[in-house]
């Protein structure tokens, strides 16, 4: 096929999202571990009873697609835009960058473009919509990189996690820091640095005021008048719900699109979760 796009399954999108006759789609899974049992990150996945089950686990890990697997899949096309969950937490992206060149080895008219999302979730889906529209446009390979490079620059994520129990369980979080977060009702929000790191900005007290000031920094940090906005949440129409309301009456962007996370997003965010691209 003439164009590829490949995600990984950070990308709270599904393959049937993005699929047209044109476009050859392909979602890689990664492996969520919890309690040594193996869940593949794909739509067979019952994110929501995987949530529930992360809160009684205690041990869990993530395990990122080998470049093998990345190189097979871009093989299917001519030219393929690959987007992955940032490279500043994660391996994928080293993967999806071998993958091209072992897949160039093999076929050396094979175009492949790799973009570091710098974030998670919705970051990828809006990437992935914007590439498929200058794919369908007609424009050239190279402009198609070298424009959706540009619109994943200009892009921003904001998050607060449901609960701590992934920082925790992977070292990034002390447990007594955690549980006493926890039972004071404190909730921060953080953002994606340049780098695909994380920076905390700020916390409070119960969701709703942890929400506005999300909502804030988010007006502060862009201009969102007639541009997307992507919120992912794990299991908590209500909240996201909430923030689309606070949204509208600040700013004119797009309707929102709200989605339910994803394995690797739901892992990460836990029960409550709310992950906003834009």
């Amino acid at each position: 096929m003439e164009w590829g796009l490949v995600l990984d399954s950070s990308g709270d999108i599904l393959e049937s999202e993005l699929k047209e006759d044109w476009l050859d789609v392909t979602v890689i899974s990664l492996v969520l571990t919890a309690d040594g049992t193996d869940y593949i990150d794909d739509e067979n996945l019952d994110c929501r009873q995987f949530s529930k089950m992360l809160l009684e686990s205690k041990t869990s890990s993530t395990a990122c697609p080998s470049p093998a697997v990345f190189a097979q899949e871009y093989k299917k096309s001519k030219n393929v835009i690959c987007i992955t969950v940032t490279g500043g937490l994660s391996g994928t992206y080293n993967s999806a960058v071998l993958g091209a060149q072992m897949a160039k080895e093999d076929c050396p008219d094979l175009n492949v473009y790799v973009i570091n999302s710098r974030g998670t979730g919705g970051s990828i889906a809006l990437i992935a919509l914007y590439a498929k529209e200058l794919m369908r446009k007609g424009l050239s390979f190279e402009e198609v990189c070298k424009q959706a490079q540009e619109y994943s620059d200009g892009n921003h994520l904001v998050f607060t996690l449901g609960d701590y129990g992934a920082l925790i369980q992977t070292g990034r979080m002390k447990p007594l820091v955690g549980t006493v977060i926890s039972a004071l009702n404190i909730r921060v929000f953080a953002t994606n640095s340049p780098e695909g790191t994380i920076i905390v900005r700020d916390k409070a007290r119960g969701v709703t005021k942890i929400y506005r000031a999300m909502v804030e920094f988010m007006l502060k940090e862009k201009n969102l008048d007639g541009k997307p906005v992507y919120i992912s949440h794990v299991n908590n129409p209500e909240g996201a719900d909430t923030i689309v309301r606070m949204l509208k009456e600040k700013c004119s962007c797009l309707e929102p699109m709200v989605h339910e996370c994803r394995g690797l997003c739901t892992y990460y965010a836990r029960e409550g979760g709310i992950i906003i691209a834009y």
